[in-house]
């Protein structure tokens, strides 16, 4: 039986987005994922957008409504997997 090589590119950016309504702390959790993907991945790959997002606010000392505001917030996180054409590099 021949085995087929494919290769597929690996996009170099990956869009996180959260979204929800007025005041529900995504700004809390764009920070927390910010943070999360400097400290494992580097700096690099964080975009600049986000603060923007943050808007100057401090989100390291929350108020205890802040905390409870994202705590009661239903959190849904999905991958959307857009496959890249794979293209044949030849036959074994």
């Amino acid at each position: 039986m021949a085995k087929i090589e494919i290769e597929v590119d690996i996009p170099s950016v990956a869009h996180i987005i959260v979204t929800g309504g007025m005041q529900c702390g995504k700004s809390i959790i764009l920070d927390r994922i910010e943070k999360a993907i400097r400290a494992e991945f580097g700096d690099i790959t964080v975009s600049s957008d986000l603060d923007q997002v943050r808007a100057g606010q401090d989100l390291d000392n929350l108020e205890q409504w802040e905390i409870d505001m994202v705590k009661e917030t239903k959190w849904f996180l999905h991958e959307r997997n857009i496959p890249n054409k794979p293209t044949k590099t030849g036959s074994k």
